[in-house]
C-alpha cells in the first residue's frame, strides 16, 4: 500500500473530508473509486463518491460517509492505495518508499549507508544516508546520483568536492 493523502478534518454536514494530499499526482484522486483509511487502529476500505479541490487539499465525499459526526471519526486516517495502482512513473523516476532502505555507494565502491530519509526541498530533494551514527545528506542531482538499481537496492553516488568532510 501506498500513502497519497491524510484526512485533517470533517468539511461540511454532508460529511465531506478535506485531505491533505500527498502525492505529486493531485489529479489521481479524480479517478479513485475506492480507497483505503488506515490509522494505528484500524483500516478501512472505503467508496470515493465524489472529489473535489480546494486551494492543496482534496475534499473528498465517501459513500459511507454522511455526517459530520461520520466524517469527525475519519480524521488523522490516511488514505491509501496498493502499490498495483501507483501512477507510472517516467524513465528515472522513482516513488521515496521504493528508495527508502537502497544501499548507497560511491562510484569508487566504498558503502556510505543506507538512504533513511528524503527531505523534499524547493529546488531538489536530500537523500539522507546513515551509516551507523554517521549521516550524510546528498543533493538528488544528476552530478552526485548516478545510478539507481531498484532490482538490487543499490545507488551509485559520485562524491563532489566539499559534499563529505
Amino acid at each position: 500500500m501506498i500513502t497519497i493523502g491524510k484526512v485533517t478534518k470533517p468539511h461540511n454536514r454532508k460529511g465531506e473530508v478535506k485531505c491533505l494530499i500527498l502525492s505529486d499526482f493531485p489529479e489521481r484522486f479524480l479517478e479513485l473509486d475506492r480507497v483505503f483509511l488506515e490509522n494505528e487502529e484500524d483500516i478501512k476500505r472505503m467508496h470515493v463518491e465524489n472529489v473535489r479541490f480546494h486551494k492543496d487539499y482534496a475534499i473528498v465525499k465517501f459513500a459511507e460517509v454522511n455526517s459530520m459526526n461520520e466524517a469527525e471519526k475519519l480524521r488523522g486516517h490516511f488514505i491509501k492505495i496498493p502499490a498495483h495502482e501507483a501512477v507510472e512513473l517516467p524513465e528515472g523516476h522513482f516513488f521515496i518508499h521504493d528508495l527508502i532502505g537502497i544501499d548507497v555507494y560511491t562510484d569508487t565502491g566504498e558503502y556510505l549507508g543506507q538512504l533513511e530519509d528524503i527531505n523534499t526541498t524547493g529546488s531538489n530533494d536530500i537523500y539522507i544516508v546513515r551509516k551507523g551514527k554517521k549521516e550524510i545528506l546528498l543533493p538528488a542531482i544528476h552530478d552526485v546520483v548516478k545510478e539507481i538499481d531498484l532490482e538490487s537496492k543499490k545507488m551509485i553516488v559520485h562524491i563532489i568536492e566539499g559534499l563529505i568532510d
